[in-house]
């Protein structure tokens, strides 16, 4: 691997800090019953450095009213921590651009930080993980986040590894990585025929699941604003730092059975950091695969159908 010199192998520890001073940003909108959970985590913590930005509300349904005013309240009244700046959208502007404004809210006042949605609860290892590899790597742009997501099997060596799919279930990066976001997703046709597509995304299958994806959001099908984060990875072959374990518990999934809605997080003192780099983390990013295409075999059909038919 290119980087190998430069990404040396060592085995790092979490040491427990009093306070946790790395900036966090709380992305958040209408659930008061997620916000003030982790909120209690946060001060369980001695967070001291926190970012809160709420997205508006634009209709006049009483129950959304109330709901974003129990939100607007558990965030002015927090007092356990001096150093909260707060961002209050006055307009809607939903799920595809309140976060990433937010993050550009963020990004304006810190170099590097944590952003986490109300409903990712981190365990406090999380923090530190994020610390040790925000300083580490502060200097490495081919690197764009660090992750606090792990969905490779419970049973799994916890040790790190780097693959070119990003996750954004609790997360962290840097000012000068979060620059180059973008908000809408073009170029489709060279995305296809680029080398890195295809080297980052080697199953056919799964290259038929992305495109599908963002052209799907390219008609304004899909709502989200994460999308273009993963084709830019993809595109242009950043990495994206993950565990093999996992640091934060998704509390927000409707559907129960899904794996991020599964998944406790765990208290890590000690891990393997790149373990597998010289066989480039092929066990990791194959396991990794599997969780990724999960899907129903009626949907894996309708994909193939739709590109044999040549309608993706």
């Amino acid at each position: 691997m290119v980087l190998i010199n430069k990404l040396a192998k060592s085995e790092i520890k979490i040491t427990k800090n009093k306070n946790i001073l790395i900036p966090v940003l709380i992305i958040c909108f209408n659930r008061p019953e997620f916000l003030s959970k982790l909120l209690l985590l946060l001060k369980r913590y001695n967070v001291k450095n926190l970012y809160i930005s709420q997205d508006g509300v634009n209709n006049f349904n009483k129950n959304d009213i109330a709901k974003h005013n129990k939100v607007r309240n558990l965030i002015t009244n927090i007092n356990w921590t001096k150093n909260v700046k707060v961002n209050f959208f006055y307009k809607n502007l939903g799920k595809q651009f309140a976060p990433p404004k937010s993050i550009d809210w963020f990004f304006k006042n810190v170099k590097q930080g944590i952003i986490l949605e109300d409903d990712t609860m981190p365990s406090r290892c999380f923090f530190k993980f994020c610390e040790i590899f925000l300083n580490k790597y502060s200097s490495n742009k081919k690197i764009f986040q660090v992750c606090g997501t792990g969905t490779l099997p419970e049973n799994f060596e916890h040790c790190t590894y780097f693959s070119s799919i990003p996750w954004i279930h609790g997360w962290a990066t840097w000012r000068n990585r979060w620059k180059n976001y973008s908000y809408k997703i073009t170029n489709l046709e060279d995305f296809k025929r680029n080398k890195n597509f295809k080297k980052n995304v080697p199953s056919l299958f799964g290259r038929i699941f992305w495109i599908n994806l963002f052209k799907s959001f390219q008609q304004g099908k899909h709502k989200t604003w994460d999308y273009t984060i993963v084709k830019d990875c993809i595109n242009f072959n950043w990495l994206c730092l993950k565990p093999s374990f996992n640091m934060i518990s998704n509390i927000g999934y409707k559907n129960k059975s899904h794996l991020l809605n599964k998944r406790k997080f765990l208290e890590i003192s000690k891990f393997l950091h790149l373990k597998n780099i010289e066989n480039d983390f092929i066990l990791e990013k194959s396991l990794e695969t599997k969780v990724l295409y999960s899907v129903s075999l009626r949907y894996k059909f309708s994909l193939l159908l739709k590109y044999f038919c040549k309608l993706i």
